[in-house]
């Protein structure tokens, strides 16, 4: 997770140098907030709907993974090429990525033991 979190913010670099140099306290904060209720409105929904099916732990544990994670480093590109002299726009990319990574461990540590004693 470490290297995945640091190769993501290596690459995005240039978004919080500008953001460093000039900071703007209320669009970080506008950022963090709709970054977080996106990314957990994500998980969530996993996990109702896992619920709703009545997937086994492990099972309701793949499924909430694969509805909360997806690429947004294609919606990075993009931001670049269209707006390459407004780098503070990759703020939200950046805050969903990391919020992503981080509900995406707690989900699979939250289900260790019984992936282990089913496979065992």
């Amino acid at each position: 997770m470490a290297g995945s979190l640091v190769l993501t913010y290596v690459n995005a670099s240039g978004a919080l140098g500008s953001f460093v140099a000039q900071p703007r306290p209320l669009l970080l904060g506008a950022v963090l907030v709709v970054a977080a209720l996106v990314c957990q409105l994500s998980f969530v929904l996993g996990r109702c709907a896992a619920r709703v099916l009545r997937l086994d732990p492990p099972a309701a544990s793949s499924f909430t993974l694969a509805c909360g994670m997806n690429n947004n480093s294609a919606s990075a590109v993009l931001i670049t090429a269209a707006l390459p002299d407004k780098p503070h726009v990759l703020l939200p990319v950046l805050a969903y990525g990391l919020l992503q990574k981080t509900a995406a461990n707690r989900v699979v540590r939250v289900r260790p033991p019984t992936v282990l004693r089913s496979i065992a």
